[in-house]
């Protein structure tokens, strides 16, 4: 795999995304069910009538804690192999799937016994190294996490991050093997973000894009040739830096 060098301070200018009407090619589906959401229903009294309320939202939650149903899908990765890995937050799990949308397994994204070997991390992203396993971040409890699995989900390891705001993205430089990681910290009057380094043994190497008063980042991936790419949801950009930010 080519080398590249550290991290260094550069002066460049963002690159903005805007909207266009050139056709993108479908490749495949995935369908996902929409599920009815059951009505409250109050007396004359303005109190819910719980009976039947309950007996449906323990129906519907069971719907979307079923194999191949989703609560609340935040991030998503494609292997090279074809395999959908979408990060299935509100049910802290990795649901597989194939380009026609198949399922084909599950895990749940457990952590390290240093956590609590009993919890399951809320995942938000999702991505693939170049060995072919699994960088997962989330939160659980008050820690915010990376964890490496395997395909079969087996924790490789894991490492805690600076605590955030907002939903965070991970993205990785196969060339490299760092992990790129969005952070977001301060107040919601004063927010700056930025991408954060690591490599896979949870030593920080440095930052991209604080220069550029990125507010929220969140999702990244990393292009063919290296190219870093952030989506700033407050700020309505996709903000594009070279492999060495």
């Amino acid at each position: 795999h080519r080398e590249k060098a550290a991290l260094t301070p550069v002066q460049t200018q963002p690159a903005d995304f805007l909207p266009t009407d050139t056709p993108v090619p479908v490749l495949g589906h995935v369908a996902v069910q929409s599920l009815p959401v059951p009505s409250v229903r109050n007396d004359h009294h303005g109190n819910t009538r719980s009976g039947n309320h309950q007996v449906q939202r323990k129906r519907l939650l069971s719907k979307v804690s079923a194999t191949g149903a989703f609560n609340n899908p935040d991030g998503v990765t494609v292997s090279e192999q074809g395999e959908i890995f979408v990060a299935d937050s509100g049910n802290k799990r990795i649901q597989v799937f194939n380009l026609q949308g198949t399922f084909l397994c599950q895990f749940p994204t457990v952590t390290s016994s240093q956590w609590n070997k009993d919890w399951r991390m809320t995942p938000s992203d999702v991505s693939i190294d170049r060995h072919g396993n699994l960088w997962v971040v989330g939160v659980m409890g008050q820690a915010d996490l990376a964890v490496q699995y395997n395909k079969q989900g087996r924790m490789m390891r894991d490492f805690e991050l600076q605590r955030a705001d907002c939903l965070r993205g991970v993205a990785v430089d196969t060339w490299t093997n760092h992990i790129l990681i969005t952070q977001v910290a301060g107040d919601r009057g004063n927010l700056h973000g930025e991408v954060q380094v690591f490599r896979p043994d949870g030593k920080f190497l440095g930052t991209v894009g604080r220069q550029h008063r990125m507010k929220s980042p969140e999702y990244i991936t990393v292009g063919r040739e290296g190219n870093i790419l952030v989506s700033d949801w407050r700020n309505h950009c996709v903000y594009v830096y070279n492999g060495d930010g």
